[in-house]
């Protein structure tokens, strides 16, 4: 994939972001954790490049009250996907499987999926389809 440092990390920021909000999405930090580890196994164990570059630095989440750090998340979902398509079509697919399965996997990691964290996954998928 041919992105700059910037557009990388954007892609790494949403896709992280992403994960932590279903992570957020029901309390709990021992089952924060699991969910977590559960969600970046899935990004470990994409396709080669795509794997590299979710896993390839430390992603900066939004921060600020609940709310803030939800619409800052799925705006970056959106702006990931326009991204995508416009520089890597063909990752666009990918990319939407691999931050959809995380969220998946995390969510179910811990008691199985709340409605909360059902209704996160809403919220990621269709940020990912604008």
């Amino acid at each position: 994939m041919n992105f700059s440092d910037e557009e990388r990390d954007a892609l790494r920021d949403a896709a992280f972001g992403a994960l932590a909000l279903v992570c957020a999405a029901d309390p709990g930090v021992l089952a924060a954790m699991r969910e977590e580890q559960a969600g970046v196994a899935v990004f470990a164990t994409a396709p080669r490049e795509l794997a590299v570059l979710l896993t390839g630095g430390m992603p900066l989440l939004p921060k600020g009250d609940p709310a803030a750090a939800e619409a800052a998340v799925l705006a970056r979902l959106t702006a990931a996907g326009v991204l995508l398509r416009a520089k890597a079509p063909h990752w666009v697919q990918p990319y939407r499987n691999a931050v959809e399965e995380a969220c998946l996997r995390a969510a179910q990691a811990s008691n199985g999926t709340s409605d909360t964290e059902a209704a996160a996954i809403d919220k990621v998928r269709q940020a990912l389809a604008r």
